[in-house]
């Protein structure tokens, strides 16, 4: 599996998944919180297949970003972080992805840094995977997730202070499991700094409790999506 192709899957599950995604977002925070796949089996056919292609390509960031000393190479981080992100976009009546600080419904076309980008494209998770905007040959055809991470910690920080205000109370679910962590900011960044870092623990004793509460977390941000996404679109036109 590819990053880009992986982000189709994701989308292409979504479409087709019906309103109770919970145990796809539950599976799969166990799965990185304590190597432990057992709700597996609630997970339909389909996001078995999505979430076994994260976990490669999971495995395979998170061997570059341990081997850096976890000072470089976070794709790991990238990927977890744009995965969860998904919920958002199930969410939405007319996909919209950030790009630039904005969220927009059509964007370039991908492309090599210093190539032309005149061609538009409707948006969609693959989006979120683009290609280096260095116009050095020998980096110009560098891609990835992580390359977008402005934007998407943008639309993540969007999001948690929307949800901060409207369902405080699971955000405080969530906040409760990072002992130390000052209160506010982005939730999604909070998650992965508390399970991708040199100091976690090999497995959490509470992990079945975070990944419930993230889910459902995911889970209202998804019936909340069309209004966080008016709230961004009201507060762009007046900038």
């Amino acid at each position: 599996a590819s990053d880009k192709s992986y982000l189709q899957s994701l989308q292409n599950y979504f479409k087709s998944a019906g309103e109770n995604v919970d145990d796809f977002y539950k599976t799969l925070l166990m799965i990185i919180a304590n190597s432990d796949p057992s709700n597996l089996t609630k997970v339909s056919g389909a996001g078995q297949s999505v979430l076994s292609d994260f976990t490669a390509i999971y495995v395979a960031e998170q061997d570059r970003h341990l081997m850096s000393g976890m000072k470089t190479h976070a794709w790991d981080v990238a990927l977890l972080e744009v995965t969860l992100l998904s919920s958002f976009h199930a969410g939405q009546s007319k996909f919209m992805v950030m790009f630039d600080g904005k969220l927009v419904d059509k964007l370039p076309k991908q492309a090599p840094g210093g190539s032309p980008r005149t061609n538009m494209k409707d948006a969609d998770m693959t989006d979120w995977w683009q290609f280096s905007s260095n116009p050095d040959p020998a980096s110009r055809n560098r891609s990835g997730i992580n390359t977008t991470k402005k934007d998407f910690r943008t639309l993540e920080t969007v999001i948690s202070d929307f949800m901060r205000t409207n369902h405080p109370e699971l955000v405080q679910n969530v906040e409760r499991h990072f002992k130390g962590s000052a209160p506010g900011g982005n939730l999604y960044a909070k998650l992965t700094d508390f399970l991708i870092n040199a100091q976690a623990p090999r497995s959490l004793a509470d992990a079945e409790q975070l990944a419930t509460d993230f889910s459902a977390f995911l889970s209202m941000v998804r019936k909340e999506a069309d209004k966080i996404t008016q709230a961004r679109l009201a507060f762009q036109n007046q900038i």
